[in-house]
């Protein structure tokens, strides 16, 4: 656990997500509590996210509504530190979390953040579901036929862009964050690649390659490290020439952008989106789960 998080909204600490964050790092890497050279690293974290567990399942007691990305990457990281252990301790938390998961769920729909119906928490939630369902736990059907129908009512058919809390709303002006994370969705509930609305999405985020850009605020197109999470997703199961072109401009980027030499090594500033959010563990978490694309998700589409 980091004490180098960020204030959230209204003063509230989001620790249990940017922990969250960095054990997802730590394990896309290969890195369980059981096994690696971080094991101690990554058992401090996965200790420290099962003793903030409410007895309801979620992190993070009522407050603003933000805290629902708390329940939703915590849950991930529980259900993928089991799933990759197999370590019984985990069962009944990730269980617990998951059962939480579904429970803030509107009935048949996506999940709320305050009044917000919102796209964005919808990523988060619908990959610890698959990240679950991997891992053996038990997840309600309901949840992925909910997540579906929601995302076919905040997406424009036509373009191809999906909304934040409905469809032809964007928290940014052309609709680049939330169509990654409405694409990313799709996939993981079975959506092929071939699909004429997921190739209208592709072509959109070519529109808006990975580049940088310091200091632009959580409204821009350049949310960066969070559009670029899930745009790397989305492409890379995209395959072919959307992921070449994608994954060019991402190196070419990234790279060059991370820390060198210093306290600050090997991490990213947390310049731009929600990254002075999250601080600098999140901007550097989000960073090398975008590099551990290639690798920790298999494509799911073959030819």
């Amino acid at each position: 656990m980091s004490k180098h998080g960020g204030k959230g909204h209204k003063g509230q600490y989001h620790e249990p997500a940017v922990t969250a964050l960095a054990v997802l790092a730590f394990l896309g890497a290969g890195y369980t509590h059981k096994s690696g050279k971080y094991k101690d690293n990554v058992e401090r974290a996965v200790k420290w996210l099962r003793a903030k567990q409410l007895p309801c399942g979620g992190w993070v007691r009522a407050g603003s509504g933000m805290e629902i990305y708390d329940h939703t990457m915590a849950t991930l990281a529980m259900a993928e530190a089991y799933g990759m252990s197999k370590d019984p301790a985990l069962r009944k938390p990730a269980q617990k979390g998951i059962d939480y998961v579904l429970k803030q769920q509107v009935r048949y729909k996506g999940w709320r953040h305050g009044r917000w119906h919102s796209t964005s928490v919808m990523g988060w939630a619908v990959m610890a579901l698959k990240s679950a369902r991997l891992a053996g736990l038990k997840v309600d059907a309901a949840g992925f036929q909910g997540a579906t129908n929601r995302l076919s009512e905040v997406t424009d058919p036509r373009s191809g862009k999906v909304g934040y809390s409905r469809r032809g709303f964007y928290p940014d002006s052309k609709g680049f964050v939330t169509t990654s994370v409405g694409m990313v969705c799709a996939q993981f509930m079975g959506t092929p690649n071939t699909d004429p609305i997921m190739k209208k999405q592709a072509d959109l985020l070519l529109k808006l390659p990975p580049r940088w850009k310091k200091n632009c605020g959580h409204r821009s197109d350049v949310q960066f490290f969070y559009h670029w999470y899930y745009g790397t997703l989305g492409m890379f199961q995209m395959g072919g020439e959307p992921w070449k072109q994608w994954n060019a401009a991402l190196k070419k980027t990234l790279l060059p952008n991370q820390r060198k030499g210093g306290d600050a090594d090997g991490s990213w500033d947390p310049t731009s989106g929600w990254a002075p959010v999250g601080g600098r563990v999140y901007s550097t978490a989000v960073g090398a789960l975008i590099l551990e694309v290639y690798y920790r998700y298999l494509p799911m589409y073959t030819k």
